[in-house]
C-alpha cells in the first residue's frame, strides 16, 4: 500500500455485471495510484471492467 494520501480520484471505467451486462458501478483511480469500485448498490461477484477510452482532443 501507498503512503501518499488520497486526495481525489477520477473515473477510470465502466463496472459491469456479466451475466446481464447492466452497468452497476464505477472504477475510480486515486491521485497515489489505488484503485477502488465505487458500486451503485450492492457489490457483484462476476463483473467486468470496461475502461474508459483516454484521447487527446484536436483543435480544428
Amino acid at each position: 500500500m501507498t503512503r501518499t494520501k488520497k486526495l481525489f480520484a477520477e473515473a477510470v471505467g465502466k463496472i459491469i455485471n456479466r451475466h446481464d451486462r447492466e452497468h452497476v458501478g464505477y472504477l475510480y483511480k486515486w491521485n497515489n495510484g489505488e484503485l477502488q469500485k465505487a458500486w451503485f448498490d450492492r457489490p457483484y461477484a462476476d463483473v467486468v471492467v470496461e475502461m474508459f477510452e483516454v484521447g487527446v482532443l484536436k483543435a480544428s
